[in-house]
Formats: structure tokens, C-alpha cells, sequence
């Protein structure tokens, strides 16, 4: 169950060139929220919040199926959770936790939470999409 509780965020119509001239998708042309696990005795809601400040998670759509999609239909999403932010380590999904930094979605960068952690987002299933959240930036490794 989502609650939207923010309005709409402007965004600008850019796309930023990387090294060998491949487009970098941004983070806000996928519909991305931030997010708080509540757990209640019998189920986890994840629900939307406004602010980074407020977010223990992340959810946006998966930029490899958004591109091979042509758009947000039949595109899955993908969460990340913080725990150094309160996520538990009982969010689904379990697995992978990133230190967010940053101000928003614009600027916003994933990296290791741990020492020995990954900054890189990795699915082990579905379009096995890997990349990273960088500056704002969605850069497939």
C-alpha cells in the first residue's frame, strides 16, 4: 500500500551525455518516491514521504525495462533501503543497504552503508538490472 501525501515535482527535459557518448538516465524521469517501512503486527507498509529527511527508503522504476518499455507501463520498480537511516533489517526487500546522500532526487547518490558493501544496485533476478545512483544520476555498470 503507497500514500501519496507530496505534490508533483517539476522536471526539467535534459538528458546528460557520459564518457563513450551513452545517455545517463536521471533519477526523477523514474518516477521515484521516498519511502518509510512502518510494521504493523501482521504486515510491512511502505509509505511515501516528501523529503529525503524523512525517507528511510527509495523506490523508482527499473531503468533497464523503463527503456526496453518505452515508458512506465509493465516496468517493475526497484527499492532501496537505508538503515542507517532506520530502515529495518527486516525491509523487503532484505538484502543490500546504501547510505543516502544528498539534498533530493536531483543530487541524490547512493553509496556503501558498510565497509564491505556494494554502492552498485544489483538484481539477481528478473532483468538482472545493475547500476548505480550517482549525483542524481542512473549509470548502468
Amino acid at each position: 500500500m503507497y500514500v501519496h501525501i507530496f505534490s508533483e515535482i517539476e522536471r526539467p527535459e535534459e538528458i546528460l551525455w557520459v564518457n563513450e557518448g551513452s545517455p545517463t538516465m536521471q533519477l526523477f524521469e523514474l518516477d521515484p518516491h521516498f519511502l518509510v517501512c512502518e510494521k504493523s503486527l501482521q504486515s510491512e507498509i511502505h509509505r511515501e514521504v516528501e523529503t529525503l529527511v524523512q525517507a528511510q527508503g527509495l523506490k523508482f522504476l527499473c531503468p533497464k525495462c523503463f527503456t526496453r518499455n518505452n515508458g512506465s507501463v509493465g516496468t517493475h520498480a526497484i527499492v532501496c533501503w537505508s538503515r542507517s537511516r532506520g530502515a529495518p533489517d527486516t525491509a523487503s526487500p532484505k538484502g543490500g543497504r546504501w547510505r543516502f546522500s544528498g539534498t533530493g532526487f536531483y543530487d541524490l547518490s547512493l553509496d556503501a552503508e558498510t565497509f564491505m558493501g556494494a554502492s552498485s544496485i544489483a538484481l539477481n533476478g528478473g532483468c538482472c538490472w545493475h547500476g548505480y545512483i550517482t549525483d542524481g544520476s542512473v549509470i548502468d555498470a
